[in-house]
């Protein structure tokens, strides 16, 4: 699966940017479900020029219309599937557990690109964007059309899996972020959820730049060569990482880890659950913080955000840094961040072995990535 499908990072708007909590209980947790999800979401409509793994690379493209519809159509199968043998919502001792190094929890919520991780880290990730680039400009290549390699995106000083930092949800950073890099980052951008702020703005594909300059009957053949049957974008998929489904993962897990640790924090209206006492005082502690700060009261950092108006003020900025302060001082940031941490340590079976496949294999992946990458140079 690519980035367009597993990307989700164009915020249209503040409401529908912040991230909906999905319960696990109406998760595929079944190995039917599980496998449909996979089957849908496998034959990838590509467009041209994006990168695999909706966290590993924030701002990636929007997503296809018909890719949604797939799901969408799908969803339905899922909900009788996901029903079938399922367990409760998982309490943190329902599953085994699987503690994950920094680094590993890094990759299954957010991927490489966090500056927070180690440059060993951060390179595996570039060299696997540049060595599918490479693969897909060859194949289209061998096909008798051009493919425009397309370059990585900026690392924002601050990793989001969302594409703006915040406390209150999962990020690609194993604890929580140092506090006066995020007062730094609010006192320049607010809470960074404008389009104004650079980091939250998709990047353009050059590839459509360059179809644009053609005729409508060569479009449709580059199209088909590239997202057809045996496309281009399959086949440097297959190339880099031996099958269409191991690829599939590398975009699909981090996706359904961040989901589950949303899950155990979140009810299914996105309010914060009280069944989590340590999450929930911590919640409250900071709302009475903001109270007394500003003379007005949140449930949480989404209730605030969706108060503002799409464009950034001053007003938004002195929010965002005593949020920040309050965030803190309350301990809201380290015990939602130890929250989340503690919730990756007993992922699903099933997740924790696609996790685990990952992980297994990504070395190999990256040395293979790194031998194309050599061969490209002139």
């Amino acid at each position: 699966m690519n980035d367009e499908q597993m990307n989700d990072p164009v915020l249209l708007t503040v409401r529908s940017a912040r991230p909906a909590p999905v319960a696990v209980e109406d998760r595929p947790s079944s190995a039917e479900a599980h496998a449909l999800l996979e089957h849908v979401l496998s034959p990838p409509p590509a467009t041209p020029g994006g990168s695999r793994g909706r966290r590993r690379w924030p701002g990636g493209l929007v997503p296809l219309i018909g890719c949604l519809t797939a799901i969408a159509v799908a969803a339905i199968a899922l909900v009788g599937l996901s029903h079938r043998g399922r367990s409760r919502a998982p309490s943190p001792t329902a599953t085994p557990k699987l503690t994950l190094s920094a680094d590993q929890y890094v990759f299954a919520v957010g991927g490489d690109a966090s500056p927070r991780t180690s440059a060993e880290q951060l390179a595996s990730g570039l060299v696997l964007f540049r060595a599918e680039q490479i693969l897909r400009a060859r194949c289209m290549q061998q096909r008798g059309f051009r493919y425009v390699a397309v370059a990585p995106p900026a690392v924002s000083a601050l990793a989001s899996a969302t594409g703006y930092p915040t406390t209150f949800y999962p990020e690609p950073i194993a604890s929580a972020y140092p506090e006066q890099l995020l007062l730094s980052f609010r006192q320049s951008h607010g809470f960074g959820i404008h389009p104004s702020f650079a980091g939250s703005s998709p990047q353009s594909d050059p590839n459509e730049t360059y179809l644009k300059h053609l005729k409508p009957a060569r479009q449709r053949l580059w199209r088909q060569a590239f997202n057809g049957r045996n496309g281009c974008d399959g086949t440097a998929e297959v190339q880099l990482f031996g099958s269409r489904r191991a690829a599939n993962l590398e975009g699909l897990v981090p996706s359904q880890v961040y989901d589950h640790l949303n899950a155990v924090v979140y009810t299914r209206s996105g309010a914060i659950a009280g069944s989590s006492s340590r999450t929930a005082s911590a919640a409250a502690a900071w709302s009475r913080c903001m109270h007394a700060a500003t003379g007005q009261s949140w449930a949480d950092e989404d209730a605030l955000v969706s108060s503002l108006p799409n464009h950034l003020t001053r007003h938004e900025i002195s929010l965002a840094l005593t949020d920040t302060r309050c965030a803190y001082s309350s301990r809201q940031a380290q015990t939602f961040a130890a929250a989340f941490r503690q919730a990756a340590n007993h992922l699903p079976s099933q997740l924790q072995a696609d996790l685990g496949y990952l992980l297994a294999h990504r070395g190999e992946w990256v040395r293979h990535a790194r031998r194309i990458v050599a061969s490209a140079r002139p």
